[in-house]
């Protein structure tokens, strides 16, 4: 099976995103963990603050590991005038 890597994502401000590691995979180990809404499920709901860059490690079937990594970015408020 070949990874297929995460796409970045846009978010605003206070907003979120579901992140979706490779479904194949049979545990997950996310990091940095504080603004995720799980660390060992394939898709968590990141809340960052500020842009944040996630990383995966993920387990398949008789112990073979891949690693991906997903930046969520929280795009800079709009000036009101």
């Amino acid at each position: 099976t070949q990874l297929q890597p995460m796409q970045d994502q846009d978010i605003c401000p206070g907003g979120n995103a579901q992140l979706q590691a490779d479904p194949a995979g049979n545990a997950w180990s996310w990091a940095p963990h504080p603004t995720l809404s799980a660390t060992n499920i394939a898709n968590p709901v990141a809340t960052p603050l500020v842009t944040t860059t996630y990383n995966v490690t993920i387990t398949y079937t008789c112990g073979a590991t891949a690693t991906d990594d997903v930046t969520v970015n929280v795009l800079p408020s709009p000036n009101a005038t």
